[in-house]
């Protein structure tokens, strides 16, 4: 469980959307009191988890920023535990480290910011 289990999660919300997702969540997430915006986040890097995005350095998350990262975890039933920045010319690539809530398991995500 890790990878396949996040990308299966990911299919999951991306085939049912937000609010079924969160129905049949067992910790029914996402937040019902999220702003649109942090939906929109979350809803284009879930897209990009189902697409097999983020588990690579060089293919990581992109266009949903530090707070994306960490609004996504959750939802797929990871805390995250370590954030490790590379630092490049355009941005930063976080290296997220999260362990799954339930049991040991961790997971790396890699997640690409944008400079300001």
């Amino acid at each position: 469980m890790s990878i396949g289990y996040i990308r299966a999660k990911a299919c999951r919300f991306v085939e049912l959307g937000p609010m079924r997702y969160r129905s049949e969540d067992l910790y029914g997430q996402p937040d019902a009191n999220l702003l649109e915006s942090d939906l929109t986040l979350i809803e284009r890097g879930m897209q990009q988890l189902a697409d097999g995005k983020g588990f690579e350095l060089d293919h990581p998350l992109t266009d949903i920023g530090a707070i994306g990262i960490r609004m996504l975890m959750p939802i797929v039933h990871f805390r995250l535990e370590n954030v490790v920045s590379h630092y490049a010319e355009s941005g930063v690539i976080d290296e997220c480290v999260a362990t799954h809530m339930l049991s040991d398991v961790t997971v790396t995500v890699f997640n690409f910011v944008l400079n300001s």
